[in-house]
């Protein structure tokens, strides 16, 4: 009479080690992730924790992936613990009302980059759902103190920050540029890259209040076509 071996369970610490192992391959995930239940949150884990959307309709389709983020949170709202990195492309006001939708279900955030192109600044109250964003990458034509006072209010605990703005930005009135550089003093800034376009809005509030964190300041010149050269400076 045959006897039924008993299916036994790989360790969860084993698990991890060939999901981890497999952690830049796109299509072997998805296929652990569909083949047995065990392996399902290391994958996930994998799957989900870098994320780019854009408000543009995706090869064609009539939504975007940034709605298509939008509904996968709402369905499944668990997953938006794994996205550790995210970087959004909005152009529009309901592209921004879509990425709050989608921020209320994250949490986890470490990395945030948003790119506006050639639309004004967002103003983004509402994005403190995100989570705990230490790298703050912030790109588009042009942002006024306020708006830039808005991210950091936001986000408190950026330790980088990434500021490139392609065309010159106003200088900043005293008043605004007083008021941006007391919200900067909260966040524990140390390092600085930005375009010669952000120069404008935020050399006057350094010069209001320096940043004791900051322990290097790169910038460089934008010309449309790219980075012409980096000028550094570090203590």
């Amino acid at each position: 009479m045959s006897q039924r071996a008993a299916h036994k369970r790989p360790p969860p610490e084993l698990i991890d080690m060939v999901i981890d192992f497999l952690h830049d391959d796109w299509d072997s995930l998805l296929n652990c992730n569909l083949c047995c239940r065990a392996m399902v949150l290391s994958c996930q884990m994998h799957l989900f924790e870098k994320v780019y959307a854009t408000c543009t309709p995706y090869e064609g389709r009539h939504r975007s992936t940034l709605d298509w983020l939008n509904q996968l949170l709402q369905d499944s709202p668990h997953l938006g613990r794994h996205i550790k990195i995210l970087s959004v492309r909005i152009q529009s006001e309901w592209a921004c009302s879509v990425l709050i939708s989608v921020s209320r279900h994250l949490g986890a955030v470490k990395s945030l980059r948003v790119n506006w192109e050639d639309k004004p600044a967002p103003w983004l109250t509402g994005l403190s759902f995100v989570g705990p964003a230490h790298r703050l990458d912030l790109r588009g034509a042009a942002i006024d103190a306020l708006a830039l006072k808005e991210f950091f209010g936001t986000f408190p605990n950026v330790t980088d920050l990434e500021l490139y703005i392609t065309s010159e930005v106003d200088e900043p009135s005293e008043e605004d540029a007083r008021s941006l550089a007391s919200t900067l003093s909260h966040c524990p800034i140390r390092r600085i890259q930005a375009t010669d376009g952000a120069l404008g809005v935020l050399v006057p509030a350094l010069q209001c209040t320096p940043l004791k964190t900051l322990i290097e300041f790169d910038f460089t010149t934008w010309q449309g076509t790219g980075v012409e050269f980096w000028t550094s400076w570090s203590r």
